[in-house]
């Protein structure tokens, strides 16, 4: 964030969930951009307002079981850029920008890729809500139900 922020002082990181540890806390006021960070706790209804506001998710993880941030983000037609690991290409397909979360570059090269090019950025909201249509909570009770099914005739 700190090399985006170099180019746009008026973009903000908004992050949720746990707050920012002492050395996080301290690598931001390094950066001096604390003025451009905000970090909340929210409820997931919440969630839906920050998506549907933000010109970008990104998801830093080195690991995830699913990753349905993702496709939160995809239902409130906000562009993402993930970690290229875990389960997210299979879960993203080519509806996302990738970069490698464990190199700097990459990451805010993925992030000036979508946030400065508005065609970019509509075409992943495209895609990502193509994308969604492979998901569903009535599939996963199906495929659910399925595989208890199977477990009960073994």
């Amino acid at each position: 964030f700190s090399i985006v922020h170099q180019t746009n002082k008026k973009i903000h990181l908004v992050c949720t969930g746990k707050p920012f540890s002492d050395s996080e806390l301290q690598q931001i006021s390094n950066y001096n951009i604390a003025s451009n960070i905000i970090q909340i706790a929210t409820k997931d209804k919440d969630l839906n307002e920050l998506y549907s506001r933000a010109l970008l998710f990104v998801y830093p993880s080195y690991y995830e079981g699913f990753g349905i941030p993702i496709l939160e983000a995809y239902a409130c037609h906000c562009p993402v850029a993930l970690s290229n690991t875990s389960c997210f290409p299979e879960i993203a397909g080519d509806a996302a920008v990738y970069f490698d979360p464990y190199s700097i570059s990459s990451m805010s090269e993925a992030i000036t890729k979508v946030i400065y090019n508005e065609e970019k950025r509509s075409q992943l909201i495209r895609l990502g809500n193509e994308r969604l249509k492979r998901y569903s909570w009535e599939k996963a009770a199906q495929k659910t139900e399925e595989a208890y099914q199977k477990a009960i005739q073994s």
